[in-house]
């Protein structure tokens, strides 16, 4: 309680010290938290709508009209692979074989790509 006490004294002996700055600061604070009022007022008063809007959302029932079926993975695949049938000629339609620059341009790319990882690493 004498914590108290002592600031209490020592607030009214500013203010009776300093009049003419404890009255600029207060009207400065009362100033600031009416505008700070109005403002916040005027926002809520915009953000309101006057009108309430509803949504209708529209539901709709799936009703599938074939019947499902599941796939048969093996039979898909070998059908694939049977279907095929390539042969030297056709293998380079459908193939294509990287040349050796290809190859050391992914080999560089790639080491660029351990470095920096591993630069990274604690």
């Amino acid at each position: 309680m004498e914590f108290f006490e002592n600031l209490k004294e020592n607030i009214l002996d500013f203010f009776h010290s300093n009049t003419k700055l404890a009255v600029t600061v207060i009207a400065i604070l009362v100033f600031l938290f009416t505008s700070g009022l109005i403002v916040l007022l005027s926002q809520v008063s915009k953000q309101t709508p006057k009108t309430k809007k509803t949504f209708v959302t529209k539901e709709e029932f799936f009703a599938p009209t074939d019947s499902f079926f599941p796939i048969e993975q093996d039979a898909l695949v070998e059908s694939y692979y049977f279907s095929l049938n390539l042969d030297d000629n056709h293998f380079e339609d459908f193939f294509t074989s990287p040349s050796e620059e290809t190859i050391t341009q992914l080999s560089s790319a790639n080491d660029l790509l351990v470095e920096s990882i591993i630069e990274a690493a604690p």
